[in-house]
């Protein structure tokens, strides 16, 4: 799958990206929730938006922290974007769309990491290393479901 590589200089920035991925992850789930013909999918897909949902909102109070504190240490981050096909879920088999949503989880447990591992400050390293253990989560649950099919 293309990337597209970014360089950041600032945490705005960098919780700005990571902020926009949850967005899409949550309306990924609300989409695949509506769309399940049985409840336990449409549990997990619901279960899964809510968790993206509370990435948001941590994210969002770590920026607004740091915002006040002027970013603690300097930042120069490059992260690679996944470049996401254009085909409409609508119009994808069930399997397919599990398989995009776990391709989607892969990314962002990578993008967690590969920032956390270029920041300075302990607490955001912490934090974008917790992130990233979130998305392997459900990255495992997606795959035992698509284990399944």
């Amino acid at each position: 799958m293309p990337q597209k590589y970014l360089t950041f200089s600032n945490y705005n920035d960098v919780f700005d990206l990571l902020i926009s991925e949850e967005e899409k992850a949550v309306e990924l789930y609300n989409s695949l929730a509506s769309r399940s013909e049985t409840l336990e999918y449409k549990q997990t897909f619901k279960q899964l938006s809510r968790e993206e949902t509370g990435h948001i909102s941590r994210l969002k109070a770590m920026r607004e922290h740091y915002h006040r504190a002027n970013f603690p240490a300097p930042v120069s981050v490059k992260a690679d974007l996944m470049v996401r096909p254009t085909r409409p879920f609508n119009t994808q088999t069930l399997k397919a769309i599990f398989q995009s949503a776990i391709n989607e989880e892969t990314h962002a447990e990578k993008l967690y990491l590969k920032i956390a591992g270029q920041v300075q400050d302990q607490e955001l390293q912490q934090l974008f290393d917790q992130m990233a253990e979130h998305e392997k989560n459900h990255r495992l649950r997606l795959e035992k479901l698509l284990s399944y099919f």
